[in-house]
């Protein structure tokens, strides 16, 4: 059984009330609007290599990022490894944290979670509540990343 401290019950209770609450609220929502209009620029400026279906609610996004040269789904487990190695941004390959072994199928039967690691091929997690100069750097380097796997590729050149 666990069990949270008198302090940490405290704190949440404070964080709750009426009087912190709404500025929390505000401050996190103005976040993300910032935030969603410039994931919305980055996508438009890398359509041949990135898409996605924007947010109406919630705090995370799934991108899809495709191949410079096929436009297939990337594999997004590798690419995250790769872009957290070579750039320092840390996001979360869909394939991975959103995908079972094992899946209910429609018919209520058991299959190998195929049809799951599909529908999140190439899908990566991007939490946009995040301070906007976060995201914004996190962006900028996402885009040098894919412009030196364009240059790597062959796709473009300097």
């Amino acid at each position: 059984m666990e069990s949270t401290s008198i302090l940490d019950e405290t704190i949440a209770t404070e964080v709750l009330s009426p009087r912190c609450r709404p500025a929390i609220l505000k401050k996190h929502l103005d976040y993300a609007r910032t935030n969603i209009n410039n994931i919305q620029s980055f996508i438009d400026a890398h359509s041949d290599q990135a898409e996605w279906v924007r947010p109406t609610a919630g705090a995370c996004a799934f991108v899809k990022f495709k191949h410079a040269k096929t436009g297939e789904a990337v594999d997004d487990v590798e690419f995250c490894k790769r872009l957290v190695a070579e750039k320092g941004v840390l996001v979360s390959p869909a394939g991975l944290c959103f995908s079972f072994d094992e899946d209910i199928d429609k018919d209520g039967g058991k299959d190998d979670g195929e049809e799951w690691k599909r529908e999140f091929k190439g899908r990566v997690r991007f939490h946009f509540t995040e301070r906007p100069e976060v995201v914004t750097r996190g962006l900028e380097l996402l885009g040098e990343f894919l412009k030196e796997e364009k240059l790597r590729l062959g796709v473009e050149r300097l």
